[in-house]
């Protein structure tokens, strides 16, 4: 009892960090937008895929440091508590998806930031928050309940994220910032230049969508493959 305790105590306290951690990110974000001086992010800043999955785990933090109080309130003694399993570990899955790309991907091709706004965002955008949600998961959830299927469902919001940038990408007359190829300005009306037709083509946008849901689904299956090895771990001790 008091071993379950003292976890309920640490989850919270782990949970509360995440919180402060996850909205430090996102006022980060907003205040380098807006001291932006390349047109770089400078508009529709949350149309992001990387601070749309920052804002998600932000609030299952917020979410479950409520329910800890509530059920703790309720019972008269700290409780240690989850949100579903599969919503939680998807929330965890997204994140850790934006914050491996960012890594492997991103930072070789365009450089680690040098000046100290962006620094800060960068660590609590990209690493801090990704990684408390992480070990959130790993410490306090519950694990070996998500069904492989899952890693299907979770296309959901992907594919709702794409056809919204569709959309916005056709009424809005604002660009989410601009590039110079071959001496030529464009103005990307596409949050990631790989989704926008001017630079990839229709037919090369439609065949970098599939691969990259290839991709999730198959991220997914490791992730929901992992998270069963745990489950199966825990039970045996």
């Amino acid at each position: 009892m008091e071993n379950t305790n003292k976890k309920a105590l640490l989850a919270l306290l782990f949970r509360i960090l995440g919180l402060l951690t996850g909205i430090t990110a996102i006022i980060l974000q907003v205040l380098v937008n807006k001291l932006s001086t390349n047109g770089f992010m400078i508009n529709h800043e949350f149309a992001y895929f990387t601070v749309q999955t920052n804002i998600f785990s932000t609030l299952v933090f917020l979410v479950l440091i409520i329910k800890i109080i509530i059920c703790s309130v309720k019972s008269k003694k700290l409780e240690l508590v989850d949100i579903n399993p599969t919503l939680h570990l998807a929330c965890t899955y997204y994140i850790t998806i934006t914050m491996v790309v960012y890594w492997l991907v991103l930072t070789p091709m365009t450089g680690f930031a040098v000046r100290p706004i962006l620094i800060a965002n960068t660590l609590f955008l990209h690493l801090f928050t990704p990684l408390l949600a992480i070990f959130d998961s790993l410490l306090f959830a519950k694990h070996g309940m998500v069904k492989k299927i899952a890693s299907v469902k979770w296309l959901a919001y992907p594919i709702v994220y794409l056809i919204s940038v569709i959309i916005i990408a056709n009424i809005i007359s604002e660009p989410y910032y601009t590039i110079k190829i071959k001496g030529e300005t464009i103005k990307l009306m596409y949050p990631y230049p790989f989704l926008d037709p001017q630079i990839v083509t229709i037919g090369g946008m439609i065949g970098i969508v599939i691969l990259l849901a290839l991709i999730f689904v198959l991220f997914g299956l490791i992730y929901i493959k992992i998270d069963k090895l745990i489950g199966e771990k825990l039970e045996k001790k």
